[in-house]
């Protein structure tokens, strides 16, 4: 995807409309605003379909001289759009160093150390260690000139290097263990939790100052939650990050700087509460999420998806399913969900289940028949996601009375996923899967004893306290088919047991 095309991935609706504004300044034909509707509204069109539908032939000078300057249109909106969204006034400090190293050029000393003064008391309070360093490394260097001890200066500068490696030191750990866990998901492995919870928090020795910064507790606590959530022990999870969030709550640590930072905090508290069937708390904890989000237009924007998709998530657990599937259509009809291939893969398997759920089969097959292929599912999103995917896609074939289908949907998948299989945590999602080709093979067989009793003792002998969601969804479904009962009533009276 070129750069033109990128960019305008990254704009939200409001900007959609601001931008607009900003072209439609004259009353002359505008090709700016065409060829932006235009890119917007595509559907994978040439540069040279796009020049013909804005000059009437394919004058491909003229096409790439107007691509050319809205590229320079959009790259000078985005960065104004970020300066004024930016939560941790990022480019407001920026500013303030650029203004500083000016006055030093044009030796305007006093001036320079005022702006020096101005951005460092900005990094302080925003806590951003990595500026800071800057901030104050200019301050040393220029001591003299500032008429400033140059012992403090360093003494100051060195306080906050230590603080800055400390930062990075978790930033990398954190980056190296993800990778490590996406490795090992890939694979279908099972990470040493203990390991790497180990190396953690007993070689980091957080200090107190540390302990009180919401951005580096925050990567601390995403460390964590990470390793936890690669073995699906959530309930570790939630006290873990409460402990933490409360106490930089208590220690008013969220200042207006902050507003992104809190958001992730409580993301991760709704999310864990969702996986722990605590569906009260996850909503209570959602709808503070859109208080503060109301209040803070702009922030965090690669949130909203994940947000929507949880908040879908927690009414299709509560019986509301039908709400579900609006939410999220209408989420996938909106532009901002136009260049997040992951999330957008997510969102468009939920909403398959949702279909499921409201047995419209039809339209879940379609979803499901439009997705890219296993491997490229396994490099965007892993494994596991391949798996639930194909679980979804054989249960939809059934329902649509393709049993022929389903039937080799269920050998593919059992061999296809083997290596899953040797993971404890698949276990019960492969009893499941074997029990459902059973089914499929001979839908009788749900009724009699022999079987019932098998799925008795499978869920007698699995850990329940770590079951998947999907390993759940299955079990409803065998259920369902048991009892002659509707399979989304039984799913939701299991989530809120």
């Amino acid at each position: 995807m070129e750069t033109l095309e990128q960019l305008l991935g990254m704009f939200s609706t409001k900007n959609i409309v601001d931008f607009k504004k900003t072209l439609s300044t004259s009353k002359k034909p505008n090709h700016s605003v065409e060829l932006f509707e235009l890119l917007l509204a595509s559907c994978g069109e040439s540069h040279e379909e796009f020049a013909i539908a804005i000059f009437g032939k394919a004058d491909m000078i003229k096409y790439y001289a107007l691509r050319k300057r809205l590229l320079a249109k959009v790259e000078a909106f985005l960065k104004a759009a970020e300066m004024k969204e930016d939560p941790q006034r990022f480019a407001e400090i920026t500013g303030e160093i650029f203004l500083a190293q000016r006055s030093i050029r044009f030796q305007k000393n006093d001036m320079a150390l005022q702006y020096l003064k101005s951005a460092e008391k900005m990094a302080r309070d925003a806590k951003l260690p990595g500026l800071l360093d800057q901030i104050l490394f200019l301050g040393v260097k220029h001591s003299e000139d500032f008429n400033q001890p140059t012992g403090k200066a360093i003494e100051s500068w060195e306080e906050n290097s230590i603080s800055l490696a400390s930062l990075r030191k978790l930033e990398m750990t954190f980056n190296r263990i993800r990778e490590e866990i996406d490795r090992i998901k890939r694979e279908g492995q099972t990470p040493n939790v203990e390991l790497i919870i180990n190396e953690v928090f007993h070689e980091l020795k957080i200090k107190r100052s540390e302990a009180s910064n919401p951005e580096f507790m925050l990567t601390l606590v995403a460390t964590g939650r990470s390793v936890y959530a690669s073995v699906k022990d959530y309930a570790k999870i939630q006290p873990f990050v409460d402990k933490i969030f409360n106490r930089l709550k208590r220690a008013n640590a969220f200042g207006p700087t902050h507003v992104a930072c809190e958001l992730e905090f409580l993301f991760i508290l709704a999310h864990c509460s969702y996986r722990n069937r605590k569906f009260a708390d996850a909503q209570k904890t959602i709808d503070e999420i859109d208080r503060i989000m109301r209040n803070n237009k702009g922030v965090i924007l690669w949130l909203v998806p994940k947000i929507v998709a949880l908040k879908a998530a927690i009414l299709c657990a509560q019986g509301q399913n039908n709400l579900s599937i609006r939410i999220v259509e209408r989420w996938l009809d909106n532009s901002e969900a136009r260049d997040s291939p992951k999330e957008k893969l997510c969102m468009q398997l939920n909403l398959a289940s949702y279909y499921f759920n409201a047995r419209k089969f039809r339209e879940a097959n379609h979803i499901l028949i439009d997705m890219p292929s296993d491997d490229e599912l396994i490099e965007i999103n892993g494994r596991e996601f391949a798996l639930k995917k194909n679980m979804i896609a054989m249960i939809v074939q059934f329902e649509l009375g393709k049993d022929d289908v389903a039937e080799t949907m269920n050998k593919r998948i059992l061999k296809q996923f083997e290596k899953m299989w040797e993971n404890p945590l698949y276990a019960l999602t492969q009893s499941y899967v074997k029990f459902v080709g059973e089914i499929i093979k001979n839908p009788q067989i749900v009724d009699t004893k022999r079987f019932q009793e098998e799925i008795r003792q499978t869920r007698k002998n699995s850990e329940i306290e770590t079951e998947d969601l999907h390993a759940i969804a299955f079990y409803c479904l065998i259920v369902s088919k048991i009892t002659h009962r509707d399979y989304y009533e039984v799913f939701v009276e299991r989530m809120n047991r």
